[in-house]
């Protein structure tokens, strides 16, 4: 005898129920969850303004009579005071100006709208100027190419792929691009993963019941062993847990009746559920050091003006960190800039303390020695920098405009060394020629830290925070996020074990693809490999003659099951991309699509990066760029939606 629990409930009256049942949990989850921690904090950053420090002194009062110039009409544009901004911009040695630069890219695309080509062009060569590393000036070069005369393709590709080359090469832009990247790949993962999960339970939660129903018989083990089933889904609520865990520990719960290839994912799942909370962990760690700033520093002091809050900043992180060459390196250039030539000599020195074979190093150092008129000392420092680095054309241009005024070297040599340096980089001997004056930040080359050692040291701050392999292992024992101390990742990992094994020796019950009646004993079709029920085994494979009554209901039962699976499935890929394959028995195709819609929305909620810039002043493309986003998310989507519903019934 049972206990008097209707078996033949319809399962449409148990899916409304289950609903009820599911949503409130899952709200419940989402709120009781203590790890809203994918969201990163902001970077800190020594926000100096532009105009500060001694440029500022120098450079501001140009630039505000320019404001006023400009808005007064007076001299059209301000060429007076642009030129003399540059000419202060060289005077300290100084190769970007990046605010400048946006502020007239700004002021040239705004000219642009109103057809006005011929100022627009001059604002952008000016901004192309102020900040020769920063990609704005010419993509938006090409631009006006572009609206003067659309034959001039060739102008165009060359100022875009410049201004691609500047993107790549441009360290503080690619720093942000690729702590974005990670945010953004990492939060498409969980979703994609919360999708998989919840198509999962929509799929096999019923069956699970259905078999719990089935259970609670007079037996006292069977009916012991359906109280567990139902104590074991309420597990992840009795624990707390935040909902990314919940719904791995419910999808592991139903293994038992999960396709070959769905089980795979849930395996993939578990890996990236662990190691991507790993990875954010981490990079929230990162960016609450001072290593972010130190680097952002580091990049502003060599590349871009500075101002004492920089100085300041790199003072501190010097003195708490003596051995660090890279920031004695760039305060002894910056001391150098300022005509601190004993300061200078001292931090250079400081710095060849701790990497003794740096030639960028050596020859700033000989330009110390040459400002101060110590000649054959500075060429005895180039010709070590060249020793060390034959291809450094700085070095060699440094020694040439050491050697003209040393009467030791012969006029060959002198000559010698320019030829060298043309021949190894004749952009750089062009322009330190046509700005040479015998100020000395424009007499010589003062080489700086290049993107190069700044990606070395980001990689080293990174380094200390992973420790491979140790922390690839110490993953599986972090604390799993949630109101508990006693839940990690492995035990996940033991309970997907548990499951693999012992559903290897059990049956579980399977939906008939043809009717979707739940039964565990089910016969295999001659010509196609889905296995069905005995109903429709007896009525479709062997064709007995049966009551008509009996086989007309079952026929109804075949056509209402697959029109309502076509329905759902429709709904499903009209609603998320990919999901019509998932809930069509294609989980890595499914997966695949959902990864990539997220990624797509990601990109389009924070179009300006997850984690922003502090100095970004917002996107110049604007309107068209993210037209031709959203055309490109319509084209996917539409490919996606049509090969869902093209799978065969």
């Amino acid at each position: 005898m049972k206990i008097p629990w209707s078996t033949d409930v319809p399962m449409q009256k148990t899916s409304r129920a289950l609903t009820l049942f599911l949503l409130p949990l899952c709200v419940l989850l989402l709120f009781s969850s203590s790890s809203p921690a994918f969201f990163p904090p902001r970077v800190e950053v020594s926000q100096d303004p532009e105009l500060s420090g001694n440029l500022g002194r120098t450079v501001g009062p140009h630039w505000f009579q320019r404001k006023t110039t400009v808005l007064i009409g007076e001299d059209g544009l301000g060429k007076d005071q642009l030129d003399a901004i540059y000419q202060a911009q060289l005077d300290q040695g100084i190769r970007n100006l990046p605010l400048l630069s946006l502020l007239l890219v700004r002021e040239s695309l705004s000219r642009l709208d109103r057809k006005d080509l011929e100022r627009a062009e001059f604002l952008c060569q000016y901004a192309k100027k102020f900040a020769p590393d920063s990609p704005s000036p010419y993509f938006t070069m090409g631009r006006i190419y572009w609206s003067r005369n659309k034959t001039l393709v060739t102008l165009v590709a060359r100022e875009y792929v410049k201004g691609i080359y500047a993107t790549f090469r441009n360290f503080r832009i690619q720093f942000f691009r690729s702590l974005n990247t990670v945010y953004i790949v990492s939060g498409a993962i969980l979703l994609t993963f919360v999708a998989f999960a919840l198509f999962m339970a929509l799929k096999y939660l019923l069956i699970y019941i259905h078999d719990v129903k089935k259970g609670f018989d007079l037996t006292p083990l069977k009916f012991l062993w359906s109280l567990l089933k139902i104590f074991a889904f309420v597990v992840p609520v009795l624990l707390q847990l935040n909902l990314l865990w919940s719904l791995l520990y419910w999808t592991i719960l139903l293994w038992g009746y999960l396709a070959r290839k769905e089980r795979q994912m849930v395996v993939v799942f578990l890996l990236l559920l662990v190691y991507v909370s790993w990875i954010l962990d981490g990079a929230k760690d990162f960016l609450k050091t001072a290593d972010p700033m130190i680097l952002m520093s580091l990049h502003q002091a060599n590349e871009a003006n500075w101002g004492n809050g920089t100085k300041k900043t790199l003072k501190n992180w010097g003195r708490e960190n003596p051995e660090d060459a890279d920031v004695l390196f760039t305060l002894g250039l910056l001391n150098k800039r300022e005509g601190n030539y004993e300061g200078a000599e001292s931090y250079y020195k400081k710095a060849l303390q701790y990497d003794p074979n740096w030639a960028e190093c050596i020859s700033n150092l000989g330009n110390v020695y040459l400002s101060t008129e110590r000649t054959e000392e500075a060429i005895r420092e180039y010709e070590r920098a060249i020793s060390l680095s034959p291809r450094g054309a700085s070095f060699h241009l440094n020694l040439h405009r050491a050697s003209i005024s040393d009467s030791i070297l012969s006029s060959a040599n002198v000559g010698q060394s320019l030829e060298r340096a043309q021949s190894l980089d004749p952009r750089l001997v062009e322009f330190h020629t046509q700005i040479f004056s015998e100020n000395n930040n424009r007499a010589v080359v003062d080489d700086t830290l290049g993107d190069g050692r700044l990606w070395k040291k980001a990689f080293q701050f990174l380094k200390g925070r992973y420790s491979l392999p140790e922390d690839i292992l110490s993953a599986w024992m972090k604390k799993v996020p949630g109101k508990n101390d006693f839940i990690y990742p492995v035990f996940f990992l033991v309970f997907l074990l548990f499951h693999w094994a012992a559903c290897s020796r059990k049956s579980f019950s399977k939906r008939c693809p043809l009717c979707g009646t739940p039964s565990v004993k089910f016969f295999a079709r001659k010509i196609e490999r889905d296995r069905i029920c005995f109903g429709c085994n007896r009525l479709f494979v062997k064709k007995e003659s049966i009551d008509p009554k009996m086989r007309e209901k079952k026929m109804r039962q075949v056509r209402r099951f697959e029109r309502r699976r076509v329905i759902i499935r429709g709904i499903i890929a009209l609603i998320i991309p990919g999901g019509g394959h998932l809930w069509k028995d294609q989980p890595i195709r499914g997966v695949l699509f959902v990864f990539v819609f997220f990624l797509f929305a990601f990109k389009f909620l924070y179009w300006n990066g997850v984690l922003q810039d502090p100095l970004f002043l917002g996107d110049l493309s604007g309107f068209w760029s993210r037209l031709v986003f959203i055309v490109f998310f319509v084209i996917y989507y539409l490919v996606v939606l049509r090969s869902a519903l093209r799978i065969e019934a």
